[in-house]
């Protein structure tokens, strides 16, 4: 297995120090005025810091009574070879809890190398079958979080994109299979595929240089539209993606609320607001001293569908009316 793409993802790691008001709250180090919380996010080699103030998760925080604004470092990497450097540096600075947004990899390694810090993860597809805990309503050790029903969202997402799309036949689908999670997300959207009468072509993706040609052999295969599969490594890379599908004219289906306002035509999966609410909310519980075995896993309760009007004016769809009902959102 190649185990710099294992699960496919860019990492970025950022050192929060909060100060909080809550006069009971537990930490490692022994005062409500050093908490420390590292979060772990997908977003590439830069940081972002635009797209991290956007977050509802440092809202939530403060909300909640602590201070995210005294963020004083951020790392950012595109490897997985990177995480043990990163768990390292996450370690030295003595965290009283690390979030980890997407990556099943990361969480497992901050546990290996710290078995007594509370994790919380955000957005990762069934921890279970990922090893992370033993079952979502009895996590085990110092580990618990927000999961995601992936493979029935994929399945949904078929289904919409079939409504939107009554007369495509030839489905290109864009995975990273060096994500061994894929395998299962590809034979959904296969069998999905089948019921909805779309014929499917895999076009795997390993590295960023291979975008642009994925997308030039979709165009020559005659793919009437494209479907991007769960994997976080796209996520730093969504507006290139993005771009490329506008490029060779593919209408396209994506997961993700951080991708409509980039010019994504579809998008549907969970509320990425409410997951960020709820991890905000596991955070203030377990620095009260609540363990993490004693909050069980939760999945996502909202979810949007979200349609890009202007993009599909662009593309010169004429996307039905029962289809635009059904949406939570339409930016025009």
């Amino acid at each position: 297995m190649n185990t710099r793409r294992m699960l496919g993802l860019l990492m970025l790691a950022t050192t929060l120090v909060v100060g909080v008001d809550h006069a009971g709250a537990a930490t490692d180090t022994g005062g409500t005025d050093a908490v420390r919380i590292a979060t772990l996010y997908p977003l590439g080699n830069v940081c972002p810091q635009a797209f991290l103030d956007t977050l509802a998760f440092n809202k939530d925080l403060k909300d909640l009574g602590y201070d995210p604004r005294t963020l004083v470092v951020a790392h950012c990497f595109s490897e997985l070879a990177d995480l043990p450097r990163l768990t390292s540096e996450l370690l030295k600075d003595k965290p009283s809890l690390v979030a980890i947004w997407g990556s099943a990899v990361a969480a497992r390694l901050v546990r290996q190398a710290a078995s007594t810090i509370p994790i919380v993860f955000v957005d990762i597809a069934d921890p279970v079958a990922s090893g992370l805990t033993d079952s979502l309503s009895h996590p085990s050790g110092n580990m618990t979080g927000i999961s995601n029903n992936t493979n029935e969202l994929v399945a949904k997402r078929a289904q919409l994109l079939r409504e939107a799309l009554p007369r495509a036949t030839r489905l290109g689908v864009l995975s990273n299979l060096a994500n061994p999670l894929q395998s299962d997300y590809l034979r959904t959207v296969q069998e999905s595929a089948q019921t909805l009468k779309w014929q499917t072509r895999t076009y795997d993706v390993r590295n960023q240089g291979d975008l642009a040609g994925a997308f030039a052999a979709m165009q020559r295969d005659g793919m009437d539209a494209m479907f991007l599969l769960p994997d976080a490594w796209f996520f730093p890379n969504r507006e290139e993606i993005i771009a490329l599908a506008r490029r060779y004219r593919l209408p396209a289906m994506y997961g993700n609320s951080a991708f409509p306002d980039l010019g994504a035509l579809f998008t549907y999966g969970a509320n990425l607001d409410d997951m960020n609410h709820k991890a905000a909310t596991y955070i203030d519980k377990i620095l009260k001293g609540v363990k993490p075995a004693d909050l069980p896993v939760e999945l996502p309760t909202k979810f949007d569908f979200v349609i890009n009007a202007k993009t599909a004016r662009e593309l010169g769809l004429n996307i039905p009316q029962a289809v635009l009902l059904r949406a939570t959102r339409v930016i025009e």
